[in-house]
C-alpha cells in the first residue's frame, strides 16, 4: 500500500510550459522522492536538475522525454552507499556500494542505453553465512531496445572474489548478442586448494520453452594439472527435461567423460575417468606423497523413482613416499545399485602375504524431485574388511609422520545394524612389532598386541614390548564406540627399566605406572615414575650450518587469520591434562660445557600437553666441573624448575679447585639454555689473574706471548664463545661409560696427566679405572656408598699397592 501526491498529463504540461515538478510516493517497498525543473517543448518534455531519492540511493541528471514514444535522451548519475535494501527487494541478503553513469540515446525508433559503473565490497549471504564476496567489480553495459528485443554487450571485471575456499584474483565475464542468442566468455585466475585458471567460451540460446548452453572451448589448470575441453559440450533444459551431451575433457594425463539425460519419468547418465594421477588429487586426498593412477566408470539408468546403477573403481601403481621400498598396490572395487541397495566388493592387491578384502551392503536412495542421494539411517547395513600383512605397508596411510610402526598384523572388522545404531566388531593382532617415535626417540620392540572389538567396545587385552634391552612394557585398555559420549577410553601401562627417551640431548630409563583416560578431545595423562638413570647434556649451541629462517605469512585472508587464531588458542590438537610425578633418586647425570655431574630430586609435571608445567628441584650428589683444563670438584648446587610456562630450568652449581696457595671457586648459574660461569678465589684476585694462576701457576705479568694467547682463549671459553661438542662427551658416549675425565698434575708435584673412566654398576657402587702417561701409572678404584653421608673408597695400583679409606660428608 502507498500514496502518490500529484497527477500530471501532457495537456497539463501544455498549459504550463515551464515549471517545477515534485513527486512523492510511499509504496510498501519504501519511500520515493523525485523532483525536476521541466520545459515543455512539443513534442518532448525536458527535465533538468532531476533528483531521485529512495532507499539510500540517488539519481541526478537531465532527460529529454518525447511525448510521441521516441527514445529518451539524457544522462543520469547513480549512487548507493548500501545495496542491502535493494537486494532485499529481490529476496537476497547482501550488501555493497554502487556508483555509475547511465546514458540514454536513440537509434531511430529503438531506445539505446549505455551503463558504466563500479560495485565495491559486494557480498551475498545465505543463512547469515557469506556465500560470495568481491572487493570491486567494474560493470559495462551497452544495449539497444532494452524494453523490447534487447541486444548488445555486457562485461563485468571483478577482483578479489571469494566463495568458500575459492579465491579469484581476477574474474572477467562477457556476453554479446540478443535475447535469444548470445556469445559468452569467462576468464578467471586465482586459487582453489592450489593455483587455478580458466578461459572458456560458449553460447547461450534461449527459445520458446528451451534453454541451451553450449561450451565451445575451455582451457586452464587446476590441482596442478592442465585442463582442455576436447570437443564442445551442451547443457539443454526444457520443461521437465535436463540433458548434458558428452563432456570430453583432458585433465593432465587423464581423460574425463560424462553425459546425462533426465526427464520426468527416467534418469540416465554415465561418468568415465581414465588414467587420473592420484597426485593431482593431493589437495583433496588425506595422504600426502601418494602416487599412481586411478580409473572409474559409473552408469545410472532406469525409472526416476528407482533407477539401477553400476560402478567400477581401479587403481594401479599406488605408492606412498613414506612407505619407502614397499611394493606398489592395486585397487579393484565394484558396486551394484539395485532396489535402493548398494552392494560393494573390493580388493587391495600388492600387500604382503594376503590381499585386503572388502564386502559391504548399504542403503542408498535417490530423491526423485531433487535428484539427491541419501543413506537412510534406520535401514540395515553390513560391511566386512580383512587383511594380513606387515603393518609398515598400512602405517603411511595414517597422519602420523613423526612415528613408525612395523610388525606382522592381522586385521578383521565387521559392521552390522544400521547407521543410527551401528554394531561394530573385529580384531587386531600384531606380533614381532616395532614402534619408534622420531621426536622422543622412544623405541618399543617385540610388540605383542591383541585388540578385540565387540558390543561397540574395543578392548586391548594384551600389549607387551621391550626397549631393545632390559626394559619391559605392559598395557591394557578399552574404548567405547559411542559417538554420543565422545568415544571415551582408558589405558593403563606399566614400565620396568624402560628407556622412555632416547635423544641426543636426553636419555632416560625408568620404572612406573601410567594411566591415560578421557575422550580424544579431552583426556588426562597421569602417572608416577622412578628413574633408574637419566643423562642430560647441556647443548652449547647449534652448528654453524643451521640457518634461522624468518616465517612470513602470505595468506592474509579472514579464513587464514581465523585458523591461526584458533590454532593459537587450541594448540591444533586434543586437550590432554597432565598429572605426572617423577622421582629421580640417583644417577641423573648432567653433562656439557665442562660439567660432569650426578643429581637427585623430584619433579611434578602438570598443565597440558600443549603447555606443560614442570616444577621441582634436583640437587647435586657428586661431580666435577672442567674449566681451563683443570678439574673442579662440585661442592653443592641445584637445578630448579620454576614451574612457569616455557620457563627454562635455573642452574646454581658451585665447584672448587685447590692450587698452590690459592683456592678457586667456579659458579655456574643462570638458565640452562644459556648458563654463565664465574670464577672467584681466596685470596681474592681479578678473574684474568685467577685464570692465569690456574693455567700457568704464574701471574699475568709473567706470561709470554703464546701463554697470553692461551689465556685469551681460556677467557673466551668461560664466556661461552668456544662452543661445540667436546671430545670427552663424544668418547664417553662411544665407550658407554658414566664418567670420563682427564686430570693434570698440580704445579710442583710429581706425575703427569691421568685419564679416568668409570661406570655405576648399581645405584650405590661405582667402579673406575685410571691410567697415566708412565707405564706404572694407573689404578682401579671402587666406591661404595653405605649411606648418603658415608662411603668406602678402595684403589689398587698397577704395581699391586692398595689404598682403602672411608669418606665422610656432612652438610651443615
Amino acid at each position: 500500500m502507498g500514496r502518490i501526491d500529484g497527477a500530471f498529463s501532457a495537456e497539463d504540461l501544455a498549459t504550463l510550459p515551464r515549471g517545477h515538478l515534485a513527486l512523492r510516493a510511499a509504496p510498501a517497498t519504501g519511500r520515493v522522492d523525485a523532483e525536476a525543473d521541466y520545459i515543455f517543448a512539443d513534442p518532448e518534455v525536458r527535465l533538468t536538475n532531476l533528483r531521485l531519492r529512495s532507499l539510500g540511493a540517488t539519481a541526478d541528471g537531465t532527460l529529454a522525454v518525447p511525448t510521441d514514444g521516441a527514445p529518451v535522451r539524457g544522462s543520469v548519475r547513480i549512487a548507493a552507499d548500501s545495496l542491502a535494501p535493494w537486494l532485499a527487494l529481490a529476496g537476497l541478503d547482501g550488501d555493497g556500494g554502487a556508483a555509475g553513469d547511465l546514458r540514454l540515446s536513440g537509434d531511430g525508433s529503438r531506445q539505446g542505453a549505455d551503463l558504466t559503473g563500479t560495485l565495491t565490497n559486494v557480498s551475498w549471504r545465505s543463512g547469515g553465512e557469506p556465500v560470495l564476496r568481491a572487493a570491486r567489480a567494474a560493470v559495462t553495459v551497452r544495449a539497444t531496445d532494452p524494453l523490447g528485443r534487447p541486444a548488445g554487450r555486457a562485461e563485468v571485471e571483478a577482483t578479489a572474489v571469494t566463495a568458500g575456499e575459492l579465491r579469484l584474483d581476477t574474474l572477467s565475464l562477457g556476453a554479446e548478442g540478443d535475447g535469444s542468442d548470445a556469445a559468452l566468455r569467462l576468464k578467471a585466475t586465482g586459487a582453489f586448494r592450489g593455483p587455478l585458471a580458466l578461459d572458456a567460451a560458449g553460447r547461450l540460446r534461449i527459445g520458446e520453452n528451451r534453454l541451451s548452453l553450449e561450451i565451445l572451448t575451455a582451457t586452464g589448470h587446476a590441482f596442478g594439472q592442465s585442463l582442455t575441453l576436447r570437443a564442445p559440450a551442451t547443457l539443454t533444459q526444457q520443461p521437465g527435461t535436463v540433458a548434458l551431451s558428452r563432456l570430453d575433457l583432458d585433465f593432465g594425463a587423464a581423460r574425463i567423460g560424462a553425459q546425462a539425460d533426465v526427464d520426468a519419468d527416467r534418469v540416465a547418465g554415465e561418468l568415465t575417468v581414465a588414467g587420473l594421477p592420484v597426485a593431482s588429487l593431493s589437495p583433496l586426498w588425506p595422504v600426502a606423497g601418494m602416487t599412481g593412477t586411478i580409473g572409474a566408470t559409473v552408469t545410472l539408468d532406469g525409472p526416476r523413482a528407482n533407477p539401477t546403477g553400476n560402478a567400477h573403481l581401479t587403481g594401479t601403481g599406488l605408492m606412498i613416499d613414506a612407505a619407502g621400498d614397499a611394493p606398489p598396490l592395486g585397487l579393484d572395487v565394484s558396486g551394484t545399485w539395485l532396489n535402493r541397495r548398494l552392494i560393494l566388493t573390493g580388493r587391495l592387491t600388492g600387500t604382503p602375504e594376503r590381499d585386503a578384502e572388502l564386502d559391504a551392503e548399504v542403503p542408498l536412495v535417490l530423491d526423485a524431485d531433487r535428484l539427491a542421494f541419501s543413506v537412510p539411517g534406520g535401514e540395515p547395513v553390513s560391511a566386512r574388511v580383512s587383511w594380513r600383512g606387515d603393518m609398515a605397508s598400512l602405517w603411511p596411510l595414517l597422519p602420523l609422520d613423526a612415528h613408525r610402526m612395523t610388525g606382522a598384523a592381522e586385521i578383521a572388522a565387521e559392521l552390522a545394524g544400521n547407521l543410527a545404531a551401528p554394531e561394530v566388531s573385529g580384531s587386531l593382532r600384531l606380533t614381532g612389532g616395532e614402534y619408534e617415535s622420531f621426536e622422543a626417540g622412544t623405541l618399543i620392540e617385540d610388540i605383542d598386541l591383541a585388540l578385540d572389538v565387540a558390543d561397540n567396545r574395543a578392548v586391548l587385552s594384551r600389549l607387551t614390548g621391550t626397549d631393545g634391552a632390559k626394559g619391559q612394557l605392559t598395557a591394557t585398555g578399552e574404548l567405547a564406540i559411542a559417538p554420543e559420549q565422545g568415544y571415551p577410553f582408558k589405558l593403563n601401562a606399566g614400565l620396568s627399566a624402560f628407556a622412555l627417551v632416547r635423544r641426543d640431548d636426553v636419555t632416560a630409563v625408568a620404572d612406573g605406572r601410567l594411566s591415560f583416560a578421557g575422550t580424544p578431545e579431552q583426556s588426562t595423562l597421569a602417572g608416577q615414575f622412578t628413574t633408574r638413570s637419566v643423562e642430560a647434556r647441556i647443548i652449547d649451541r647449534l652448528p654453524a650450518e643451521v640457518a634461522s629462517l624468518d616465517v612470513v605469512e602470505t595468506d592474509t585472508s579472514e579464513k587464514a587469520a581465523a585458523f591461526r587464531e584458533n590454532t593459537k588458542k587450541n594448540g591444533g590438537g586434543p586437550n590432554i591434562a597432565l598429572d605426572v610425578a617423577v622421582a629421580m633418586p640417583r644417577q641423573v647425570f648432567v653433562r656439557g660445557r665442562g660439567l660432569e655431574s650426578e643429581w637427585a630430586g623430584d619433579l611434578k609435571v602438570t598443565g597440558t600437553a600443549r603447555e606443560p608445567i614442570i616444577k621441582g628441584e634436583l640437587t647435586v650428589v657428586r661431580g666435577y666441573l672442567s674449566v681451563l683444563t683443570k678439574t673442579f670438584r662440585l661442592t653443592g648446587g641445584s637445578v630448579r624448575f620454576p614451574g612457569g610456562r616455557d620457563a627454562a630450568p635455573e642452574l646454581d652449581v658451585r665447584a672448587e679447585h685447590k692450587a698452590r696457595n690459592l683456592t678457586v671457586t667456579a659458579q655456574v648459574s643462570g638458565p640452562a639454555t644459556n648458563p654463565s660461569i664465574a670464577l672467584s678465589s681466596s685470596p681474592a684476585l681479578p678473574q684474568d689473574e685467577i685464570v692465569s694462576r690456574v693455567l700457568f701457576d704464574r701471574s699475568t705479568a709473567q706470561l709470554g706471548a703464546l701463554e697470553a694467547a692461551q689465556l685469551a682463549a681460556a677467557v673466551s671459553e668461560l664466556t661461552g664463545a668456544g662452543g661445540g661438542l667436546g671430545p670427552l662427551d663424544f668418547a664417553r658416549s662411544l665407550l658407554g661409560v658414566d664418567v670420563l675425565r682427564i686430570e693434570t698434575a698440580e704445579p710442583g708435584t710429581a706425575g703427569g696427566p691421568e685419564v679416568e673412566a668409570g661406570k655405576y654398576v648399581s645405584d650405590d657402587v661405582y667402579v673406575g679405572v685410571k691410567k697415566g702417561v708412565a707405564d706404572d701409572a694407573g689404578a682401579v678404584g671402587v666406591e661404595i656408598e653405605l649411606t648418603p653421608n658415608i662411603s668406602v673408597e678402595s684403589e689398587t695400583g698397577t704395581t699391586g699397592e692398595s689404598d682403602l679409606g672411608i669418606k665422610f660428608k656432612w652438610d651443615y
